[in-house]
């Protein structure tokens, strides 16, 4: 119960997180957001870059949320149930990364 309470924590928490960024409310800043010298220094990249890690976000936090009700109601043991909710989570990370630094390649 304690693996689902804190996967469905962390999925809110990013879900959260990504809609400012997806909505593009989030002005360039040091602290939140897809923070790289070219988004810093250009309102014309930040918006566009940081959309798209928002909407990876909060995809990633849907998935992760879902992911850890199956993996609690399949009754997986701990160490396997952490492995597979840990899964969602990096492979959205990863994602979000890939496809935010593809966009600012065109800025």
């Amino acid at each position: 119960m304690g693996l689902l309470i804190l996967y469905l924590v962390l999925s809110v928490l990013m879900i959260a997180a990504g809609i400012p960024m997806a909505m593009q409310i989030v002005p360039p800043n040091r602290w939140y957001g897809f923070r790289t010298p070219k988004t810093l220094s250009s309102p014309e990249a930040w918006y566009p870059v940081n959309r798209i890690g928002g909407l990876w976000l909060v995809g990633t936090g849907i998935v992760m949320g879902a992911v850890a009700g199956v993996v609690f109601l399949a009754g997986f043991e701990k160490d396997t149930a952490a492995l597979i909710n840990v899964t969602p989570c990096m492979l959205g990370l990863i994602g979000a990364v890939i496809h935010g630094l593809w966009v600012s390649r065109r800025f």
